[in-house]
């Protein structure tokens, strides 16, 4: 099976049938919450009270936008780091020179994407360096220091007991953040990573982790999405 981020609700559909009721999600690397975004559909549909997490100040003021009129929705200018504080993130303006996707490649590391040598696509093996839009990133490259908590302490510090449903965006950091979950805490029914570009250690390391905790993955590709169905 094939999950691609538009058939995201059908597979939030088949884990959680009708028991949509008190639901919390977490989102970290949101961006504006709008461009190809797997959740916003759910997010809105069912008011699942979610915490969306978006570092690069424009972008977060976008996802502030995109839910302004969301009340069980609480957005976050921060980072998850596995060293918290104060880090510098590798960002791209927005552009309408550039298509609108060229939003999503902000990343603590410019290696994960196409950044840094245009190599991109499923496990970067696709080289994207002649494109049009490629000389306009790095023109527009841009660095920023960024405000990070690591996982635990943001979960804490926003009194986060409960996690259903936990998605991830972050441009080749998507293991380092989901290895700060604790899985005995938290059990989250439906998970959700960009994962393609992690390399084979990474992704060995995370279905290791989910295979542990009992999780079916139903979905190794582009994303990994592994479930537990509700009974």
């Amino acid at each position: 099976m094939i999950v691609h981020r538009h058939e995201f609700g059908d597979v939030f559909n088949h884990v959680f049938k009708d028991n949509t009721n008190g639901l919390k999600l977490l989102q970290v690397g949101a961006n504006d919450g709008s461009q190809s975004d797997p959740v916003n559909g759910i997010i809105n549909q069912y008011k699942i009270e979610s915490n969306l997490l978006e570092p690069i100040p424009v972008y977060f003021n976008m996802l502030r936008n995109t839910y302004k009129h969301s009340s069980w929705v609480k957005c976050h200018n921060i980072a998850i780091h596995p060293d918290g504080g104060k880090q510098e993130m590798t960002w791209i303006p927005p552009n309408d020179a550039l298509p609108v996707w060229c939003r999503g490649l902000n990343t603590f590391d410019t290696s994960k994407n196409c950044i840094k040598n245009g190599m991109g696509g499923y496990e970067g093996k696709e080289d994207h360096s002649g494109e049009y839009w490629y000389p306009i990133i790095k023109e527009n490259e841009q660095k920023i220091v960024v405000n990070t908590m690591k996982l635990p302490d943001f979960l804490k510090t926003n009194s986060i007991e409960t996690i259903d449903v936990f998605v991830t965006d972050c441009e080749g950091y998507d293991w380092i953040v989901f290895e700060q979950l604790d899985l005995d805490k938290y059990d989250p029914k439906l998970i959700f990573l960009e994962t393609h570009t992690l390399g084979d250690e990474q992704n060995t390391l995370l279905d290791s982790k989910l295979k542990k905790y009992g999780y079916d993955i139903i979905d190794k590709g582009w994303n990994t999405v592994a479930i537990k169905i509700c009974q």
